[in-house]
């Protein structure tokens, strides 16, 4: 983006003050990580496309941004973000304000380059696009919706300082795990675990409830659906029975991965 420097920094003082802006935020399904982390970039859908890269996408109307990466100023900013099967927030540098293949969008369908009066009405969902891959070297956050969503990204990527969780960020209408805890004993039971696992709302019961076990090479051994005792609870306790060697431990809620643990290692 080719704008005032000043004019930028006075923007994003304005942001802070009027809105507590913390930087610039993408908003993506758990599912999608993979292969962010994986590439290093974050790309438009029309990349996604064209490299062949499978990626959990939402049903919007504004294919006008097929070719650009896209940001937002504030949470909660779209319907799209009830879409997402496991929402995640990326939240970005604003320093890509400045790069030069970025622009502001403010609903109008009209791209604008930056300027000091540019209305920043957070409620007609401003947005930055951005018509290139975008780096992770800008990355500052990765927000979760609940500690289960956090304690899987430990288990799949490795702890890091940008996880934090921050459930206001989010719409809570529908149930999903939001905390478990796993325990065994490896020496008095080797063939017995006990998850424990709170939900947002009680649960009822679903054909699609239900836990894989994998042997570390990814070779599925069970599979077993899960029945709730349908209650006014919201806290839940699931014996599991599997082999004496270590494995992969794989839950589905309302037919959403949830829980991914290597049990017994």
């Amino acid at each position: 983006m080719k704008g005032d420097n000043d004019n930028i920094k006075k923007i994003v003082k304005l942001l802070k003050e009027k809105y507590n802006f913390r930087g610039l935020l993408h908003f993506t399904d758990f599912s999608n990580l993979n292969s962010i982390i994986h590439i290093g970039y974050l790309l438009s859908r029309a990349l996604c496309y064209a490299y062949d890269i499978e990626f959990f996408d939402v049903k919007t109307e504004d294919s006008y941004a097929n070719d650009y990466v896209k940001f937002y100023f504030a949470e909660k900013n779209h319907e799209a973000l009830h879409q997402l099967k496991t929402p995640v927030y990326l939240v970005f540098s604003e320093d890509l304000i400045s790069l030069d293949l970025s622009v502001f969008f403010n609903g109008a369908n009209e791209a604008a380059e930056i300027k000091q009066e540019f209305d920043f009405d957070l409620k007609k969902q401003t947005e930055l696009l951005i018509a290139e891959p975008v780096s992770l070297k800008y990355l500052k956050n990765i927000i979760f919706r609940c500690a289960a969503d956090y304690k899987r990204a430990c288990n799949l990527y490795g702890r890091n300082k940008f996880y934090s969780v921050e459930p206001n960020m989010f719409f809570h209408e529908d149930n999903y795990i939001k905390d478990y805890s796993i325990y065994y004993d490896s020496g008095k039971h080797n063939d017995l675990f006990v998850l424990h696992f709170s939900t947002i709302f009680p649960v009822k019961n679903d054909v699609n409830h239900e836990y894989r076990l994998y042997d570390l090479n990814d070779n599925l051994l069970k599979t077993a659906k899960i029945n709730f005792l349908e209650s006014y609870s919201t806290d839940f306790n699931l014996e599991v029975k599997k082999p004496e060697q270590p494995v992969k431990f794989k839950l589905w809620f309302y037919g959403i991965l949830s829980i991914e643990e290597i049990i017994g290692e």
